[in-house]
């Protein structure tokens, strides 16, 4: 054994001087000085990058997938854990946590009901030039189930903003889809008749119909593994009222009656039965009633 020991030490010694020797004639006279200079240099830049830095916990989904035929996930948690992501201040400052997730495939059951799935850094993605430290929790609780078809309804899409003139209605191309996942977890959705939702479309400023690709978004634990197809045609309408004719007809104008004293010569008051006379007056007018139609009284001397 010692003999052993030595023929190694030898070895690596030979090694040694025969890279010192070949980084010296490529390098000068001190190039193995030099390539240990670099090789230290890195070595503490990684150090000091790793143990100096900052660090932020961010919430996470959990995306769970399995490629076993036959089999679905019926249900998992907990559906989000905490990610500790590390890195400059910098980068944490300007990183966008709306795309971080864990997503995890599961190749085999191995004929089991549940399970615990493990979860490692590599399960995360969109970290970024960030490095992951730690999940919380680092492991997921996973219930099988039998995989089942269904089709399935599609609910029409919220429509968003205002369309320029008009009203926009919309109809989605086909209304239906077929989903594959639990079958536990499809049944209770088809028995409640639950449709799926779709993405939202706008139609701010629109004055004219359209067709948009909208995706089919099923819920996180609807236990639906694939929709066939994933996305629709949305065919927004719109339709512009014309415009109410007018409609002109004869109404009869209520009218009032004032009493309007009479004053006109000696002869003509000396007949009236009255010294005041009764003229009907438009409720929509105080005008005199020679501007109405009548004839004025002829004025006295």
């Amino acid at each position: 054994m010692r003999n052993y020991f030595d023929k190694l030490g030898r070895l690596l010694e030979d090694w040694v001087w025969g890279i010192r020797i070949f980084l010296q004639r490529h390098l000068g006279a001190h190039g193995d000085l030099k390539v240990l200079s670099v090789i230290i240099s890195a070595g503490l830049f990684i150090f000091i990058r790793s143990t100096i830095g900052y660090s932020e916990t961010y919430r996470a989904p959990v995306h769970l997938s399995i490629t076993e035929e036959g089999v679905a996930i019926l249900q998992y948690s907990p559906m989000e854990v905490e990610v500790e992501l590390k890195g400059p201040a910098e980068e944490i400052r300007s990183f966008d946590a709306t795309k971080l997730k864990v997503q995890k495939t599961i190749d085999s059951t191995r004929e089991k009901s549940k399970e615990v799935i493990e979860l490692s850094r590599r399960s995360v993605l969109g970290a970024g030039k960030l490095r992951v430290v730690r999940i919380l929790p680092p492991e997921v609780f996973v219930e099988y189930d039998r995989e089942m078809e269904v089709t399935m309804r599609l609910s029409s899409p919220e429509l968003t903003g205002r369309a320029l003139q008009g009203e926009a209605a919309v109809v989605l191309l086909p209304g239906t889809v077929q989903v594959i996942g639990s079958e536990n977890q499809l049944m209770k959705l088809v028995e409640k008749g639950i449709l799926l939702p779709t993405e939202s479309v706008d139609v701010s400023g629109r004055t004219q119909g359209f067709v948009r690709r909208v995706k089919v978004l099923p819920p996180d634990d609807s236990g639906i593994s694939k929709v066939i197809p994933d996305e629709v045609d949305a065919r927004i309408t719109i339709t512009i009222q014309a415009p109410a004719e007018s409609v002109y007809t004869n109404a009869l104008i209520p009218t009032a009656t004032n009493r309007l004293p009479i004053i006109s010569r000696p002869e003509v008051t000396n007949q009236a039965d009255h010294e005041t006379l009764e003229a009907p007056v438009s409720e929509a007018s105080e005008a005199p009633v020679s501007e109405l139609g009548g004839a004025a009284l002829p004025e006295a001397d």
